[in-house]
């Protein structure tokens, strides 16, 4: 059966390929074909053959035999270009892969018997000519996938100019063939006990320490659980974050720390490499993964660019076949003689089928947010403008799929009505009825929820609703028609110009007041609650903070209240290389893409500050159950998630600016540290927000939200024989990681936000991370400025900076008000 190819919805594709070290024939189209009959969707070809290799050591022994190898001047530490032995081009011999039409489906491997980084700058030279014409050959047979072996410790070390050396050397092979993409074969940790095992005539056997250069620095990876990822690292860093660069992770028996998982995952995973000692015997003898290791892997498939997985020293493609000596003269099998070889399905696909039909069928189910988002994980977008662009009515119902967000909204508007008739607040509609306006309406959302809370409590209200947007407010004009039954008062105006509620000479029955009303009102209406959703991704940056400044004289007097109360600004620094190096991308056309604060749904991510986990903090489900968030299953550990600043509503010392500026009461600033214990790179910051939609007085109020809505049946007991009973709790939402699934669990409506650095800044270990933030305005739009410093936290003394970011400024595409 082709598992790659199923139909079940609720299955996850995979795409696996098979890798033999040395495989006794060469695939063609037929054996490409029989691999894809026992469920593989590729193959690795490794770029030339054994013939290659004797002719290379041939003429390295030649040169080394040669009066001008054992020059006595020290030149040889640079080892220039006149000074290596030249490779000649490749012969017919020396290659069994050809441009045929299966090729650009293939993993192909570059040579593994060279060195690039090895310390002796003349066996690097070599190893450099080999790899650039392996390349130079693959693009010409339009290959698009290369697999190229990492660096290995030789003796426990390797050395740092020889890892330089050997991203220089990827670097350059970039410019052999625009088409293709490099995967770097590189452990997710270097073990003491995987040393590179060297053929007899590998190159790194002729490595002479008198060749090395005295100052080389010798570096032991296999004592540091980021060992693998520091040179992972150099490697991208010095291709300048190239699209076309990525990983093929080998994944051990043994998984390392949990800090070195989520590491990997943020980082461009192409393929995950599982090898046959990856797997372990369960009791029926069936070689299999630990559970350990399915938990992770389910995090990297859920990776919106899901890796292949690669087997390798598993069985072979062809059980028992006999393949001619001399392949290219015998005739080759056709597909059904070549699978007929093997009469009994024995182990050849025990491995294979194991993948196809417990790991790919048996992914756990995705959940509502995974649902929601696909498509959008690692997706930047630029923030909206509300205030000077008209939203599409994609984008509304974008907002709208979002359950979550409006059932929170009606439990604050609820709990908010129930409290003013118990408390005995005065209301400013006839007959007593709260007056209650949605500001920023849409197509009528939260008029349905207000509705809807108005029912349930049995609380009449006189409901306004206000929207700029001429096309949405023709749809508000359809809804109160048929849904709504007549029972809104439509407004089409800014809310910041609406001189409030007003009643003038028109049939009350119908309640649609014209649209001239609102340019000619008749003033004297106030208001007693205010609901709008105006927040964005980082709270105040779709200007409701503005908005409802400019609203906030539409309030009854004492008891006026806002939905949302107050809402405050988180952040915490990132690394997120593809964001990186896809705003790298459009630098080209723009250079101001590194001053946005983009919209993202983060998913290729690590968070570079972890606090202990309060002992009252229960375990994130997001982290718990293993999806691919960037949060990891952190057990003991949460991610240092602070906050920037806050704005309540309404404000009590709410006055006009006098030097010109009448916003500058809503100027921010933040300075905050960050604690990174781990070393790692910091791309960007994210940005979350929480918000207080209904606020409790201090005397009700202990603090969370309660999962349901409390509103209850009255009976005899209940004060003044009213049909509720006070509400106990504030209403919150949060996207904040850390106390999103206790708050607002599955709510998807808002994205994070992402504010990137230009130039990534490197974090060692036991250091700090310093952010500087400031939401600037003057009185014509907002925008954001921010900067990062790293300081090196000491025993003793002041820490060391060292490091620190430009100061990035949104200034140019800042909100219009």
């Amino acid at each position: 059966m082709d598992f790659s190819h199923s139909k079940d919805a609720g299955s996850t594709i995979l795409y696996v390929g098979h890798d033999e070290a040395r495989r006794p024939y060469t695939v063609t189209a037929d054996i490409f074909e029989i691999a894809q009959q026992r469920g593989y969707d590729t193959l690795t070809i490794p770029i030339t053959n054994h013939n290659y290799k004797p002719r290379v050591v041939s003429r390295l022994l030649l040169y080394l035999e040669s009066a001008e190898a054992v020059a006595t001047d020290d030149t040889n530490q640079h080892c220039s270009s006149a000074r290596v032995p030249a490779i000649q081009p490749l012969d017919p011999g020396e290659i069994d892969l050809t441009p045929d039409a299966f090729t650009s489906r293939c993993l192909l491997t570059t040579a593994s018997w060279t060195d690039l980084a090895s310390p002796d700058p003349l066996i690097g030279a070599v190893s450099k000519q080999v790899l650039l014409q392996e390349v130079q050959y693959a693009a010409f047979c339009c290959g698009v996938n290369i697999i190229i072996p990492g660096p290995r410790p030789r003796g426990g070390f390797l050395h740092r100019d020889g890892l330089a050396r050997y991203a220089r050397a990827i670097a350059e092979a970039f410019d052999m063939g625009p088409n293709l993409h490099f995967q770097i074969s590189l452990p997710m940790s270097f073990d003491v006990d995987d040393q590179a095992a060297n053929d007899a005539a590998d190159l790194a056997l002729f490595a002479d320490e008198k060749r090395v250069p005295s100052n080389a620095q010798a570096w032991d990876p296999t004592i540091e659980p980021m060992g693998a990822w520091e040179v992972w690292n150099l490697i991208r860093t010095t291709c300048n974050y190239n699209p076309r660069l990525s990983l093929a992770l080998t994944f051990p028996r043994h998984l390392p720390g949990l800090a070195v998982q989520s590491r990997w995952i943020a980082e461009p995973l192409r393929i995950l490499h599982l090898p046959r000692v990856s797997f372990v015997a369960n009791k029926l003898g069936v070689e299999v993964l630990t559970k350990s290791q399915q938990s992770l892997l389910t995090r990297c498939l859920r990776l919106r660019n899901a890796p292949w997985i690669l087997l390798s020293g598993v069985s072979p493609i062809l059980d028992n076949q006999k393949v001619p000596e001399d392949q290219n003269s015998a005739v080759e099998p056709t597909p059904v003689e070549a699978s007929n070889t093997t009469k009994k399905p024995s182990k050849s696909t025990s491995h294979i089928e194991y993948i196809r039909q417990h790991v790919q069928m048996k992914q756990p189910p995705k959940s509502f947010t995974e649902q929601e988002g696909m498509g959008y994980e690692d997706y930047l977008q630029n923030p909206l403008q509300p205030l000077a662009q008209d939203l599409e009515s994609m984008t509304y119902e974008t907002f709208e799929r979002c359950p979550v967000k409006y059932e929170w909204y009606e439990k604050a508007i609820a709990n908010a009505l129930t409290d003013w008739k118990m408390e005995g607040k005065r209301s400013s509609g006839s007959d007593g009825k709260i007056v209650v306006a949605i500001l920023g309406a849409g197509r009528g959302p939260l008029i349905t929820r207000a509705l809807q809370a108005s029912a349930k409590t049995g609380i009449s209200i006189d409901l306004w609703a206000v929207e700029k947007n001429s096309s949405a407010f023709i749809v508000l004009q359809r809804h109160n028609q048929t849904w709504w039954h007549d029972r809104v008062h439509l407004i089409r105006s800014d809310m910041r110009t609406w001189a409030g509620p007003s009643y003038p000479s028109v049939d009350l029955d119908r309640g649609s007041i014209p649209s001239e009303a609102a340019t000619h009102p008749n003033p004297g209406g106030t208001v007693d609650i205010i609901i709008s959703e105006l927040l964005g991704s980082f709270g105040d940056n779709e200007l409701s903070p503005e908005c409802l400044d400019g609203a906030q004289h539409l309030l009854s007097q004492p008891y006026g209240l806002s939905i949302p109360h107050s809402y405050s600004a988180h952040l915490t620094p990132i690394s997120a290389p593809k964001l990186h190096a896809d705003i790298a991308s459009r630098a080209a056309g723009d250079s101001q893409v590194w001053q946005i604060p983009y919209v993202v749904m983060l998913q290729a991510f690590d968070y570079l500050s972890l606090v202990p986990r309060p002992h009252h903090h229960p375990v994130l489900k997001s982290c718990d159950d293993g999806q691919a968030n960037g949060t990891g299953p952190w057990p003991t550990s949460v991610p240092s998630v602070q906050e920037a600043w806050s704005f309540t509503h309404p404000r009590g010392d709410l006055r006009e600016e006098g030097n010109g500026n009448e916003n500058g009461h809503n100027s921010r600033f933040t300075r905050l540290s960050f604690p990174c214990s781990t070393r790692g790179v910091c791309h960007g910051l994210a940005g979350y927000f929480e918000a207080v939609l209904y606020a409790k007085t201090s005397s009700q109020s202990n603090g969370h939200v309660e999962s349901a809505t409390n509103i209850v049946e009255a009976d005899s007991s209940t004060p003044n024989g009213l049909s509720y009973q006070p509400s106990k709790e504030s209403v919150e939402i949060s996207t904040n990681p850390v106390n999103m699934e206790k708050k607002s669990k599955d709510m998807i409506s808002w994205f994070p936000m992402f504010f990137p650095l230009k130039t990534p800044l490197y974090i060692p270990d036991k250091s700090e991370l310093h952010v500087s933030m400031w939401r600037q305005t003057d009185g014509r739009k907002i925008w954001y400025e921010w900067m990062v410093e790293i300081f090196l936290r000491l025993e003793r003394g002041n820490p060391i900076k060292v490091g620190m970011s430009e100061l990035h400024s949104s200034i140019k595409d800042g909100c219009i008000l």
